[in-house]
């Protein structure tokens, strides 16, 4: 029989190995992902997983996993819904192999889970919301961020049944106004503004190098980067089509490229010759001719037929060849 002296020390050399065989296992590398207890919502049909969660330190690989997996139907106005840990895990199970492709998640699962819709409350939150939604409608891919939102002072006697936010034009530019209507609980239409300040950010091909007048932009010459284009009067050129344009006017490293500030080269000059093909459905003849005027492809350019001096109009279809429909 083992003495009290012996247990204890076989205990502690257990324990210091048991110890030291867990120091040595390797570091769970999954992410994890904190459901809400209480959540918000407004003006939307349907729940998303995304809804609930906090996505403050989220990785975008789990954003993208997991931004289309839908939960149940939204709460209606003045209407709260609860959740419970179960049913949560039961919809997570559905999804949880398709969502597992992309990313290793553990999810942490409060008992009880809150939705509550608080309805028609003008507040800063619901508005800046309703704002992006218009915003995006302009551009998809744009972020905003508010530097300064001003709501209209309703007064105590009016009863709010619902509101909506006017006309938006455009994008804005910097400051900006809308009309705010307000409908009571009696059906009565009441007019407001809501005025701000907001900056508009865009992922847009910058220079990564100084580019000179006329130069040919190669594909390591530009790269996307976010930045501020508030008062921008000009779209940013699309970056699967910068390659092979040619500068406009000298650029600094770090420069938006815009559709203004590159040109396609030309594919023509006035004066040369070119293969000219006539073409009807069924049949093709070609001929050489002397281009006019100068132009790129896709353009409409008129060519002289040396021969007869007829002129003909085409479109360029590739560097030196017009065809003539």
């Amino acid at each position: 029989m083992l003495s009290l002296e012996s247990v204890i020390r076989y205990m502690v050399l257990y324990g210091l190995c048991v110890g030291a065989a867990l120091a040595l296992l390797p570091e769970s590398q999954a992410e994890v992902v904190r459901v809400n207890r209480l959540t918000s919502v407004q003006d939307q049909a349907d729940l998303y997983l995304i809804d609930i969660l906090d996505t403050k330190n989220m990785s975008e690989s789990v954003r993208l996993a997991i931004q289309d997996v839908k939960i149940t139907n939204a709460p209606k106005a003045g209407e709260r819904r609860i959740l419970s840990s179960r049913s949560l895990s039961k919809v997570l199970r559905k999804h949880l192999s398709e969502i597992k492709k992309s990313s290793d998640l553990t999810f942490k699962i409060p008992n009880e889970i809150v939705i509550e819709n608080s309805g028609n409350e003008l507040n800063k939150d619901s508005a800046e919301k309703r704002l992006r939604i218009r915003w995006q409608s302009f551009c998809a891919e744009c972020r905003f961020e508010f530097d300064l939102l001003n709501l209209p002072r309703l007064g105590p006697k009016v009863n709010v049944g619902s509101w909506q936010i006017g006309q938006v034009k455009d994008l804005p530019k910097g400051s900006f106004t809308y009309p705010l209507i307000v409908t009571d609980r009696d059906g009565k239409q009441l007019k407001y503004w809501i005025q701000g300040q907001a900056r508009v950010f865009r992922n847009v091909p910058v220079s990564t190098r100084h580019l000179a007048f006329g130069q040919t932009i190669l594909a390591e010459d530009v790269k996307l980067a976010e930045r501020d284009v508030t008062y921008a009067f000009d779209e940013p050129a699309r970056l699967s089509e910068i390659q092979g344009q040619l500068i406009k006017r000298t650029m600094p490293a770090g420069h938006v490229v815009w559709v203004g500030s590159v040109e396609r080269p030309r594919a023509v000059r006035r004066g040369q010759p070119v293969r000219v093909v006539l073409q009807e459905e069924g049949w093709a003849l070609s001929l050489q001719g002397i281009a006019q005027e100068a132009g790129r492809i896709g353009e409409d350019i008129t060519v002289r037929n040396p021969r007869s001096n007829k002129l003909l109009t085409g479109r360029i279809v590739a560097d030196g060849e017009v065809v003539v429909e």
